[in-house]
């Protein structure tokens, strides 16, 4: 991540800085004081069983320069932890309305300054996290960047994926997850991908989304975010998606742009013969560059 001022982190997130020096900048983000860096943002996040708030001193104390609160007592926490161990010359206190709203604010913010950086955003039921893999491994063949560790899908995932790629990386690809309607849309806004992937759509979470069909328009949603010439990749053997989503590029085994076809499973591993509009590619085996 390039560095950002505490001032810059307010006003991005419609916060203010309450303690400390505006000035004071940071290199990467952290929310877990056990995984703390030098020059880091420590943002105090808060659930249904934890609370950063009460990590704040134990964040400045393990490398946080800047820490991110919604609790007013917290930030006059932090600045006493910071007037003790730096005399007040380093360390920041940034308050704001809610710190996971924010984070997601920051995140965007920091998405919009990308020089270079194409992010690639994949949804769907099943089959993200592989092919988030695939997507990272055949492009760093070529070009440097990042994924989303594990399955960081959701809107605290998504922001620390953002936060994680460097200045000079070709591309990031990003996992994006639901639970509830509207999540996608969300992550979609805040990551504004150059390029979306809808892998396949299955009954989940049908407490919420009452329908395959409800569950095929939240992640139809990845699209809400795209900039520039919105290249979406979609499975076109579901009828469903391609009515949604008409002027989209398709793979799958049927009808479409892209068909795998000669599925085949050793113990070498799956393979396939890719026919793209170009030229089929022969005998591609699952993780090879030329699945592509």
């Amino acid at each position: 991540m390039s560095p950002l001022t505490a001032h810059q982190i307010a006003t991005a997130t419609g916060g203010r800085v309450v303690a400390g020096n505006p000035e004071t900048a940071v290199t990467c983000v952290c929310t877990d004081t056990r995984a703390m860096r030098p020059d880091s943002l420590f943002i105090a996040l808060k659930g249904e069983t934890f609370d950063g708030h009460e990590h704040v001193e134990k964040a400045g104390a393990a490398g946080a320069t800047v820490t991110l609160v919604h609790l007013p007592s917290a930030a006059c926490r932090a600045e006493d932890d910071a007037s003790h161990a730096a005399r007040g010359t380093r360390h920041a206190a940034i308050l704001v309305d809610d710190t996971r709203l924010a984070m997601g604010r920051l995140a965007n913010f920091v998405r919009r300054h990308f020089v270079k950086t194409k992010v690639i955003a994949i949804a769907g039921s099943n089959g993200k996290t592989g092919t988030k893999h695939l997507v990272h491994s055949v492009l760093s063949t070529r070009l440097k960047g990042s994924m989303s560790p594990k399955s960081f899908n959701n809107d605290i995932g998504v922001p620390l994926t953002l936060f994680a790629a460097e200045p000079g990386d070709d591309f990031v690809v990003v996992e994006v997850g639901t639970n509830h309607p509207g999540e996608v849309r969300h992550l979609s806004l805040m990551c504004e991908p150059d390029i979306a992937v809808i892998t396949s759509i299955g009954e989940e979470h049908l407490e919420f989304f009452k329908t395959l069909d409800g569950v095929r328009r939240e992640n139809a949603d990845i699209v809400a975010g795209l900039r520039g010439d919105r290249f979406v990749l979609v499975n076109g053997d579901d009828a469903g998606l391609r009515t949604l989503l008409p002027d989209t590029t398709t793979f799958g085994f049927g009808d479409c742009d892209h068909k795998a076809s000669n599925v085949r499973s050793t113990l070498d591993g799956p393979s396939f013969v890719a026919a793209t509009p170009a030229s089929p590619i022969p005998s591609a085996r699952m993780g090879d560059a030329g699945v592509a």
